[in-house]
């Protein structure tokens, strides 16, 4: 048998180039030989060695494309990481708005199954704060934790309530929700409560001291 009229790179190149994407290629450029074996120049003249030299183009073009693709694959993993990372999801105390879809922190309330999507930035924070007292309610009886708030804070409370009308407000301690109660009216005196029937003086003094603590 004569040697190949071509270099065996020239063999390649009458190959479709597509058949070089995956390891399988190479058995399609044998199977494909083989077919034309009779009365075939190209067969006639191929050599074992031009075989070798397309199973390894095919092979090592199917490798570099695996390489490329777990290189990508790991650069877009460590990228979102290093984006998730970067999300704060603590809330500071303070009061803020409820939001009307998921697009929130989701928070249960304290001892209930109710929960709410809370919008990270906060209405109010213990730096809008002036004086914490615990009160009882002069017509039920109930005790609650009042909160009184500077003047700037009683002007972002005015706002907030106007806006927030037949809404619900979250009041957030250490990152938990503490309160939620449904806003009726603008509220213009400063002052801001969280209330519970069953909330008992000890456990509204623990909240006043918490609230404090951050306060100083």
């Amino acid at each position: 048998m004569n040697g190949p009229p071509f270099p065996a790179i020239a063999y390649t190149a009458l190959v479709p180039r597509a058949v070089f994407g995956s390891i399988g290629g190479g058995a399609a450029v044998i199977n494909w030989a083989l077919k034309f074996q009779s009365n075939s120049f190209l067969y006639r003249n191929m050599t074992i060695i031009n075989l070798v030299f397309i199973c390894w183009t095919c092979i090592t073009n199917a490798a570099l494309n695996f390489d490329h693709k777990i290189f990508n694959q790991a650069n877009l993993s460590a990228t979102e990481s290093f984006s998730t990372s970067q999300i704060d999801t603590n809330l500071v105390t303070g009061w803020y708005y409820i939001s009307d879809s998921e697009n929130g922190f989701k928070r249960n309330i304290t001892g209930t199954i109710e929960y709410h999507f809370i919008t990270p930035v906060p209405i109010l924070t213990v730096k809008d704060f002036k004086n914490i007292n615990i009160y009882k309610n002069n017509y039920s009886h109930d005790l609650g934790l009042g909160i009184e708030f500077t003047e700037a804070g009683t002007e972002k409370w005015s706002a907030a309530t106007e806006k927030s009308i037949g809404k619900k407000l979250a009041f957030i301690l250490k990152n938990k929700l503490i309160f939620a109660p449904i806003i009726n009216q603008k509220i213009t005196g400063g002052f801001s409560a969280i209330t519970g029937r069953n909330t008992s003086k000890k456990d509204l003094k623990k909240l006043k001291r918490e609230i404090e603590a951050e306060m100083k």
